[in-house]
């Protein structure tokens, strides 16, 4: 591995619109090519162990989490799971409202798990004769304090008393429950359309180029190790810089093409985390 290699290597795929599917989990970097490292870049025996070092955490560091990600899905299949659940919602909603009476009183078995669960407040906006209920708990109603002022909970305070009104919670839904539960999948279904706009709008929901931030990061942490053994950082081409990161990524079984152009801006971001402090090797996202 020469720097005329990489040059040339870098030249040949210059014009290939890279994406981060060019970019694998990186391999380790053989005892040959850094050997080969060492010798190009002039690294000194005394210090080759911890470059190595360094440059294994740094691969570690990258296989361990790109490996994560591979197990992720994109926001293609999580838009199709969220119109999955949606649908799901509507039918079982719609199943709900066609229960007879054999059902509505099977269903009766599930206040005690529903009715703890929901708010005292939403029962009694939203399922007849909840608030006749609740507030035969004896909350949320006018009533004279111990000192004999009558008083009245305001908007926005706890007009319900979730403890106090436990028991009444549980009559209600036992009493009301597929009304109950049509109720709760209506709010349910709600939140479900909204956040399937959100997903819509969230930045490149529409396509376009993604930045190529595996690549940006594996820059910054050469910056971190270029420069934590005294070397400068520079551009252009005819810096070792460039050629060591070109260098790098062909040890790694990464595309070369891009690196060039993509190496000033990594150096801004660099020196952004070092004035913060930049401690180890990260895949961090820029920001």
């Amino acid at each position: 591995m020469a720097k005329k290699d990489a040059a040339a290597k870098r030249h040949g795929q210059q014009g290939r619109v890279l994406r981060d599917a060019d970019f694998e989990c990186p391999k380790r970097i053989s005892e040959d090519d850094f050997a080969s490292l060492c010798e190009m870049y002039k690294i000194p025996s005394s210090v080759s162990a911890d470059w190595r070092k360094r440059l294994d955490r740094l691969v570690n560091v990258f296989v361990g989490e790109m490996s994560n990600d591979k197990r992720k899905r994109g926001r293609g299949l999580d838009r199709v799971g969220l119109e999955k659940t949606l649908s799901c919602i509507k039918n079982a909603k719609a199943e709900m409202e066609k229960l007879g009476y054999s059902g509505q009183k099977a269903l009766t078995s599930i206040s005690p798990f529903v009715g703890p669960m929901l708010a005292a407040r939403w029962l009694s906006e939203s399922v007849r004769g909840g608030d006749q209920v609740l507030h035969g708990a004896g909350v949320g109603r006018s009533r004279r304090d111990e000192r004999g002022i009558r008083s009245r909970t305001g908007a926005g305070s706890n007009f319900f008393g979730e403890d106090e009104t436990l028991d009444a919670r549980r009559e209600l839904v036992g009493w009301r429950p597929a009304e109950t539960l049509i109720a709760a999948l209506k709010r349910i279904e709600c939140g479900l359309v909204v956040a399937l706009r959100e997903i819509d709008v969230q930045p490149r929901a529409k396509g376009g180029r993604t930045p190529l931030e595996d690549r940006h990061m594996f820059i910054v942490n050469l910056c971190e190790i270029w420069n934590g053994f005294g070397k400068a950082l520079s551009t252009g081409p005819n810096s070792d810089f460039v050629s060591f990161c070109e260098s790098v990524f062909e040890a790694v079984g990464w595309p070369t093409g891009g690196v060039d152009s993509a190496i000033p801006g990594a150096i801004r971001d660099w020196k952004r985390r070092t004035a913060r402090g930049f401690a180890k090797p990260t895949r961090k996202k820029r920001g």
